[in-house]
């Protein structure tokens, strides 16, 4: 079945570009396949049964990375790739969605099939390769900010560079098992911890100089990624060895107050837009940035299922044992409904695009 699935991907994309040329995929639509990736890993397997679906799963998220895949060679195919992905100084970020995306998938294909593991290390290879890519393009749109003072327009999707560089960890960890240097890892580890600081640096800044920003119309979906971020480089710390489970435990800790600040402000920000929009307006509409609360959320629950609290030597007390054993009980759930909401608006907003589109192509069918 593995075998199909190219070919099923592609049959989707010809259809979509036959019949709905209309309907656009954005830069960071790569997005819902980390999503997908992590939930299938983490929450999946907390799941009682709901584990029985997980091959299928896997299934669709493989045709989903092909059917991006083809994408975004199409657009470099028609030279449309500069138009579509590197015009925006903050979309070019976006780019990071695509190496993350295609590490959870080297995972999730290394750990559900088997016979297809040489494609897999072929893959991972071409994944290191594309991250030395984004790289080079993003170190161009920094100097925009700092000189340029793009900072203004600053959000969460620039803390991409860490997720892009501890995925790649953890893939390498996982993909090539005790084959990639200790010092490479602790290379791009410490990479993407800078990453972050100066992220985080250039976020905070943006808030504090802008003195006008509304937390219902300027507060961005992808300041999840404050305290996401943070959770992935634990686990890639954890999985690659480099970080001791009491060191990887501060690392936690570092990650729940980030999470708990940042779901807060989230909260506060939806009952804000209901107030002013309306249930539909304010948070029933579907954008792809919105694939980053559910990226960041599951991670959370990841490393959360990855960090062993009995491998701790000091004393960590009562209060975080029952935060990682409530969390563990309820943040599967959790993940589940985010994610079946956020399929339900992806789906509601793209028939949207759809119906749309074909009613366009109608009216011009008649003249009108």
């Amino acid at each position: 079945m593995i075998i199909l699935v190219p070919f099923i991907a592609f049959v989707l994309f010809f259809v979509q570009k036959r019949y709905f040329p209309n309907v656009l995929v954005d830069t960071s639509s790569a997005a819902a396949v980390m999503a997908g990736g992590i939930f299938i890993n983490g929450a999946l397997t907390q799941i009682a049964y709901l584990n029985l679906i997980e091959d299928f799963l896997a299934l669709l998220l493989s045709i989903c990375w092909f059917y991006l895949a083809y994408v975004f060679v199409h657009s470099a195919v028609t030279k449309q790739f500069s138009i579509k992905h590197l015009q925006a100084p903050l979309q070019v970020f976006g780019i990071g969605t695509w190496v993350a995306a295609t590490s959870v998938f080297c995972i999730v294909q290394y750990l559900h099939y088997p016979s297809a593991r040489s494609w897999t290390f072929v893959l991972a290879v071409g994944n290191f390769f594309l991250w030395l890519v984004y790289l080079y393009l993003i170190m161009v749109r920094i100097k925009q900010f700092v000189v340029r003072k793009h900072y203004r327009n600053v959000h969460g999707i620039i803390l991409l560079t860490t997720v892009s560089t501890q995925s790649i960890v953890i893939m390498n960890a996982v993909v090539f098992p005790e084959r990639i240097p200790t010092s490479l890892q602790i290379g791009l580890f410490s990479l993407g911890i800078l990453f972050y600081i100066g992220g985080v640096v250039l976020i905070v800044k943006r808030y504090i100089r802008d003195r006008g920003w509304s937390l219902a119309d300027d507060w961005k979906n992808t300041n999840c990624i404050v305290h996401g971020a943070v959770s992935i480089s634990g686990v890639a710390g954890i999985k690659s060895g480099i970080l001791s489970m009491d060191v990887a435990f501060w690392f936690w800790i570092w990650a729940l107050t980030f999470f708990i600040i940042v779901e807060v402000i989230e909260i506060v920000r939806a009952h804000k837009r209901i107030r002013l929009y309306g249930l539909q307006e304010g948070i029933g509409r579907y954008h792809v940035s919105q694939w980053s609360r559910n990226f960041t959320i599951g991670m959370f629950l990841f490393f959360t299922i990855t960090l062993d609290m009995t491998q701790i030597q000091h004393h960590i007390g009562w209060f975080y044992e029952t935060v990682q054993r409530d969390f563990l009980i309820v943040g599967p759930w959790l993940v589940l409904g985010l994610l079946t909401i956020e399929c339900i608006l992806f789906l509601k907003g793209n028939l949207d695009q759809l119906l749309e589109s074909s009613g366009t192509q109608f009216q011009k069918s008649k003249g009108l």
